[in-house]
């Protein structure tokens, strides 16, 4: 990543991942919504923004809604966009690990070790270096963490609901509540989870739901 232009020394564009998510932005800024389970399209755009990057393509798996969020860095030019969006996981990512620090006693005592440990996790290198968005999911659960250990079970529902945006994140969460009947909590889940889906489905309109659940649905032939 220190190396100079948009180019790792491996020759592949820094924050290969966000530049999936910053052409999802474009096209949600522009309104076009039957490119986001287009890869030729896709791909275009990606080319036409960031020559760097190439000729390259993205497997169209993400819900419509993901786009929404990128909006704003897709203002920006790719390298800054990429900078912000760096800025912000890490952020979000010592955010978490603190509140998980001081709401746990046994950790409370062993800070630097907690520290040392949250920084050279191999999990949050491939954040920074590929612009990945796992540090979502990592602050869904640690907000469902955070509200069950106070008892607001539906609040912890909301939480893990969020996961909406790549739902393969909760489905061992959402197998857990079901069997240990949290319906309290489901419900929570079902409303976020519908919530996001509705924003996806007001901003591009049904047939953009339905390539969603077509890709979604046969995966294995999208990637073929």
């Amino acid at each position: 990543m220190s190396a100079p232009g948009l180019h790792d020394r491996n020759g592949i564009v820094k924050g290969a991942d966000f530049l999936h998510f910053y052409t999802l932005g474009i096209l949600a800024g522009e309104h076009r919504g039957s490119a986001l389970y287009n890869m030729q399209a896709q791909s275009a755009s990606a080319e036409e923004r960031v020559p760097e990057a190439g000729h390259v393509y993205f497997i169209p798996l993400y819900p419509p809604q993901v786009s929404l969020l990128f909006v704003p860095f897709a203002a920006l030019p790719y390298s800054w966009a990429l900078l912000a969006w760096v800025v912000c996981s890490a952020s979000l990512y010592v955010g978490c690990c603190w509140l998980i620090w001081r709401t746990c006693r046994n950790l409370s005592m062993d800070g630097a070790l907690v520290l040392l440990l949250a920084f050279a996790y191999p999990a949050f290198f491939h954040v920074i270096v590929w612009g990945q968005t796992s540090v979502l999911a990592f602050a869904c659960f640690t907000l469902a963490y955070l509200a069950l250990r106070s008892g607001r079970r539906f609040a912890a529902g909301l939480a893990i609901g969020l996961l909406m945006f790549k739902p393969q994140l909760g489905i061992v969460a959402a197998f857990v509540l079901v069997s240990a009947r949290e319906w309290e909590a489901v419900g929570g889940a079902l409303s976020t989870a519908a919530a996001q889906l509705l924003a996806g489905w007001a901003y591009y309109g049904s047939s953009v739901m339905r390539d969603y659940w077509e890709h979604l649905t046969h995966a294995s032939s999208v990637m073929m």
